[in-house]
């Protein structure tokens, strides 16, 4: 039987043996008649008694008059909890259980109040009631106390309201820190657990715990040297006062934890925070921050983070975020029916962040999964991977050899969304780590940011170039904006993908037969800047990996003007700070007679001309790299224009370019071949096709004369002969190539355009 079996067993047997008849269930019963602090009939009386007593005892209440009863230990810290022990606050007479769905309409009648003194001489914290038998269980009590929170400080007792060190624990249907009111009346920490196989709350409204008014609600930790494994927590309210259904109480977050609401410590694994059923589900709200999941092997389902408790008012996690991941191999949500938290109206919804970043703890927030979890509305980001405080949305980088929480990893780009008969089409593309499988998610974020539907979840594996195609038929109408999630196959999840952001073409070349004279191969190129932009610009022919490759490339560089910039034969013969930017680059040419050349350039039209050496002949590639940081203050380039021969075979016009950023684009490619004879240009091309393709080759859209395609075509982007070929399309960030050819293997010269319009 597995964990999550085993507790709702538990979850919903427990209430049954507090309220059963002690004959039956216990050993023996112990009655707190009065709210003395010591002596007969007191609860401090009851405990030493318990504990002198073999087997699994209960304490009852039967104090005499209406309303609450206080039981004050300020100065009479009561006796730890030394064998198995039932102590129940319902027995007294009229409390009751929950029984609202929201919220909580419990009356709880007895109240444990203050916290014993510290221990200034060892340090040692004090503690409202310790449980240190196995399989004790507490519910029906209000334990209180007081915290005065100023920024992250706690002042006032540093004390916890219950703490857990033995196994097998249970503790249902209490009101811990808030006696239902928004005064705080906690804890530094209100629950601490420091044993395995212990329950806080469970699948039934009875079960429900009200925690709030600590400066941490529920703490577990690693106690050395044996760790602290399968601790569930479930169906709580934590943050929020009880406010039932119904209820309208403005100040209903006045005391949520001013640190987290729950914090999971280091070690230790089978740690479930919620569960895949609404009954599961903790309500975590109005915190500094909801959850902060430190150490590996937490799981965190279904539950509600950043509302009141009427599920639809926000009540935000506001400082920190909903869900802070600092540890590593931790899942948020799932792939399971019910796994996915809803998590909105926050600082931040999740943040996976590096604990010692600023400091010199060794980073380790990685491989953490975050799956299905409806994450929307919150007020700076949605999932913040990076930065120990959150560094806000993080770039796509083209290959992915980022480092960071969670690799850094790059998210999915969305780039069409197109209605269709049988639904809607959604299509785009991962960049990432190569010759790797992950997980997509789909989601539609609703108008206004207010609700997130899951769209589909798909399994994809990277190309050689770490490029992985996708797309999906929802059989449905899909109204809002669709963001995506990538998860790698060993755990660490991306950011969600922006609704805007930056895109570019960041690698433009051309692949062709280099002839004389006219039938040289000229790259043409556009920049549009605000200031000088540093571009690479290279010849290659030996390393080209065709047949009857060029020898020894030439290259020159010229402007709109026909002024020439700059020419390279050999690149190692260029200046030594070019020859090194381009070795820092990564792009430094591995033959020595190939040629580069780096210039800063101003907005404008350029061409680089690529021959060969003593009137060589072959095939060869000019290329265009952008060196600069991709910023919108670095400007972009914007469009490729190349000129050579189209031949058969190998020999044929390819345009290559890389589109970077971090959405879709619409590109618009063009091959033209009669117009150039209006042009001057003899022998040209009489009837090109064109054919664009993605980095593994699959064909994306091809055309042969651009009307039957195009009709609609925008008139700045038509051609003036209509056997020249158009293809329209929008793109996702990556490597793609546009291929030139001649109808019934003809030949010509012709030019391939490829214009970035977004």
């Amino acid at each position: 039987m597995n964990m999550n079996s085993i507790f709702k067993l538990r979850a919903t047997t427990v209430l049954a043996v507090g309220l059963a008849s002690a004959a039956t269930l216990s050993a023996a019963d112990f009655t707190v008649t009065n709210t003395a602090t010591a002596g007969a009939g007191s609860l401090r009386q009851a405990i030493a008694d318990a504990n002198a007593s073999p087997g699994p005892d209960r304490i009852l209440f039967n104090i005499a008059g209406a309303g609450v009863h206080k039981i004050d230990v300020t100065n009479d810290p009561l006796p730890t909890v030394t064998d198995t022990l039932t102590i129940d606050g319902y027995s007294q007479p009229g409390s009751a259980p929950n029984t609202a769905n929201i919220g909580s309409n419990a009356v709880l009648l007895i109240r444990i109040d203050g916290a014993p003194p510290e221990n200034r001489q060892t340090g040692e914290i004090p503690h409202n009631l310790i449980l240190e038998a196995p399989n004790c269980i507490v519910q029906g009590l209000m334990i209180t106390s007081y915290v005065v929170i100023v920024g992250d400080t706690a002042y006032g007792p540093r004390a916890v309201g219950i703490r857990i060190s033995r196994e097998g624990a249970v503790v249902q249907g209490n009101f811990v820190g808030t006696d239902g009111s928004d005064a705080r009346l906690g804890f530094v920490s209100g629950i601490t657990i420091a044993a395995s196989n212990t329950l806080i709350g469970g699948d039934t409204p009875a079960a429900r715990n009200v925690i709030a008014g600590s400066y941490t609600g529920i703490t577990t930790t690693n106690v050395s040297p044996q760790p602290v494994n399968d601790i569930r927590i479930a169906g709580n309210q934590i943050g929020t006062n009880p406010q039932p259904e119904g209820a309208t109480n403005a100040k209903a977050i006045g005391a949520g934890a001013s640190s987290e609401g729950i914090f999971l410590g280091n070690g230790g694994t089978g740690t479930l925070v919620g569960g895949r059923t609404a009954a599961e589900a903790n309500l975590i709200s109005g915190n500094h921050t909801g959850i902060r999941v430190s150490g590996s092997g937490k799981a965190v389902e279904g539950n509600l983070i950043g509302l009141q408790p009427d599920l639809a008012t926000p009540a935000a996690n506001n400082q920190q975020a909903g869900v802070l991941v600092t540890g590593a191999d931790n899942v948020i949500g799932g792939l399971a029916p019910g796994a996915g938290n809803q998590i909105a109206f926050n600082r931040r919804g999740i943040l996976v962040s590096h604990p010692g970043q600023l400091g010199n703890v060794f980073p380790v927030a990685f491989r953490n999964r975050i799956l299905s979890n409806a994450i929307f509305s919150n007020s700076l980001i949605d999932i913040d991977v990076g930065g120990t405080f959150g560094d806000g949305p993080t770039r796509n980088d083209f290959g992915d050899g980022d480092s960071g929480p969670n690799d850094l990893q790059n998210f999915p780009v969305v780039a069409s969304v197109d209605a269709t008969d049988g639904g809607t089409t959604v299509s785009g593309a991962l960049n990432s780590t190569a010759s790797t499988g992950f997980t997509l998610q789909f989601f539609e974020t609703l108008e206004n940011a207010r609700g997130q539907n899951l769209l589909a979840t798909l399994n994809v594996t990277t190309d050689q170039s770490g490029q992985a195609p996708f797309q999906f038929l929802y059989p449905g109408e899909i109204s809002g904006i669709v963001r995506a999630t990538a998860t790698r196959a060993d755990g660490s999840s991306s950011e969600l993908s922006p609704v805007s952001g930056l895109v570019q073409l960041a690698n433009i070349s051309t692949r062709g037969f280099v002839g004389t004279g006219a039938n040289i191969l000229i790259g043409g190129f556009i920049i549009r800047a605000e200031q000088p932009k540093k571009i690479a610009v290279r010849a290659l022919g030996p390393s080209v990996n065709v047949s009857n490759r060029l020898a020894d490339p030439y290259l020159e560089l010229y402007d709109a003007n026909g002024t020439l910039l700059a020419k390279n034969d050999d690149w190692r013969t260029a200046p030594e700070q070019d020859q090194q930017q381009l070795r820092n680059s990564g792009i430094a040419p591995t033959s020595d007679v190939e040629a580069a050349i780096v210039a800063s350039l101003p907005a404008g039209n350029f061409t680089a001309q690529m021959s060969g050496v003593n009137g060589g002949t072959g095939n060869g590639i000019v290329e265009i790299y952008d060196l600069d940081n991709f910023t919108a203050a670095s400007g972009r380039l914007m469009n490729i224009s190349t000129r050579g021969l189209v031949q058969t075979g190998d020999d044929l016009l390819i345009g290559g370019f890389i589109v970077r950023g971090d959405v879709g684009t619409r590109l618009v490619a063009r091959a033209i071949g009669p117009d150039l004879t209006a042009r001057g240009v003899a022998g040209a091309l009489q009837d090109p096709t064109l054919e664009l393709r993605d980095s593994s080759g699959n064909l994306i859209a091809e055309n042969d004369n651009w009307r039957s395609a195009n009709p609609d075509l925008e008139e700045s982007f038509r051609p003036g002969d209509e056997r020249d070929a158009v293809v329209d399309v929008r793109l996702a960030p990556g490597p793609y190539t546009a291929v030139v050819r001649g109808k019934n293997n003809t030949s010509g010269i012709a030019l391939v355009e490829v214009y970035a319009l977004d």
